[in-house]
């Protein structure tokens, strides 16, 4: 094993796609998600503890490092021998919470930020809720709301994002030192083959028109039935989930989404302003002032509902995630029965922007 390379990004955001497009390489090998980034973190948490304590070294956090790298390439290079392949992937998605950390431990690793517009998101994490129901399978805390809620699909989106960005983005220290990619959904299923070029560049291999059809090749992936179905095993690149929101979130659920989700969108330069909620709707100015009503009363009725993410954590074997994102899960939206400023300007900005692009109520 030569290499290894992380991809992470937002859950749902095409992460399988991209794995089964990397395993379809004759050097690359990226199978099932081997679970160990959790316990990695975890232990290097525990062991960098010990580094200094009672004012008494005891163990380098040189010797940390090479720890829990020792620890990781241990599984990871038995699965690459396996495949006769030189460099493994290792693609989890909440993985990107761990990049700085891991950039530490492995300073040869790369790593791929993998970005989907937001709004596909939130769609594709209702599908996981109806499924999770339909299966009677229960979900930790902050997957539960993402998969619920159109507002904390987005929250949790936009915060993803925002990290993500700042640790693999153009003005990253990984991105200087020629470690990180940051690619988007949408134009590696827009346009493939340019996409794909650019990743080998980045990873050092030459490009295979193989990778263009991963549908070809059998790929080991973990199937649940509720985040990976059947249809995913051999998936070929398609681009008919690229803005499937257009036809699935109506006016009320757009508006919900920009309350907790345009930052992210302007930043990673998918839409600003407003006048996207409006984009492939007909609707009447009444039917959309009673949609934006509608979005603040459930931004509001959020607000009731929100509760600590600590609340599921039972063996804390996921604190980064846990304590980057239980702020927005239990973030007030409301006291006293009215919105806070920020929310209130949200829905002023839709009520304006009804006016201004539909006409004066009548």
């Amino acid at each position: 094993m030569e290499q290894i390379v992380f991809i992470g990004g937002m859950g749902r955001s095409g992460n399988n796609m991209l794995r089964n497009v990397l395993d379809s390489h004759s050097a690359i090998t990226a199978g099932p998600e081997m679970n160990i980034i959790d316990d990695s973190m975890a232990l290097y948490s525990l062991l960098s503890s010990s580094t200094e304590r009672d004012g008494a070294s005891r163990i380098s956090e040189e010797e940390v490092r090479k720890t829990i790298a020792g620890f990781m390439s241990s599984m990871y290079e038995p699965y690459a021998s396996r495949k006769g392949k030189r460099i493994v992937v290792d693609r989890h998605p909440d993985s990107i919470w761990s990049f700085p950390i891991l950039a530490k431990i492995f300073p040869n690793a790369k790593f791929i930020h993998l970005i989907r517009d937001g709004r596909d998101v939130a769609c594709s994490h209702r599908d996981v809720g109806v499924r999770a129901t339909s299966r009677g399978v229960a979900l930790d805390v902050i997957r539960q709301a993402a998969v619920s809620s159109v507002y904390h699909s987005a929250a949790l989106w936009a915060e993803t994002v925002k990290f993500g960005w700042n640790v693999c983005g153009p003005e990253s220290e990984l991105a200087n030192e020629g470690r990180s990619f940051t690619t988007f959904y949408e134009n590696i299923v827009m346009s493939p083959e340019s996409q794909i070029q650019a990743i080998c560049e980045f990873l050092g291999v030459e490009f295979e028109p193989t990778m263009l059809n991963p549908e070809r090749f059998e790929h080991e992936q973990t199937i649940d039935g509720v985040w990976a179905t059947s249809d995913d095993l051999n998936a070929p690149i398609s681009m008919l989930s690229a803005g499937r929101w257009i036809d699935h979130l109506s006016l009320k659920d757009r508006v919900v989404f920009y309350a907790a989700g345009q930052s992210g969108l302007e930043q990673t330069g998918y839409d600003c302003g407003l006048e996207w909620l409006f984009r492939g709707a007909t609707t009447s100015v009444q039917d959309a002032t009673n949609a934006v009503n509608q979005a603040r009363d459930e931004i509001m009725g959020i607000c009731a509902k929100s509760h600590s993410a600590h609340a599921d954590s039972k063996d804390g074997r996921e604190p980064r995630l846990q304590v980057a994102l239980e702020k927005i899960i239990s973030q007030p939206v409301a006291s006293n029965g009215r919105l806070l400023p920020e929310f209130d300007a949200v829905i002023r900005n839709a009520q304006e922007a009804v006016q201004a692009l539909l006409g004066p109520v009548r």
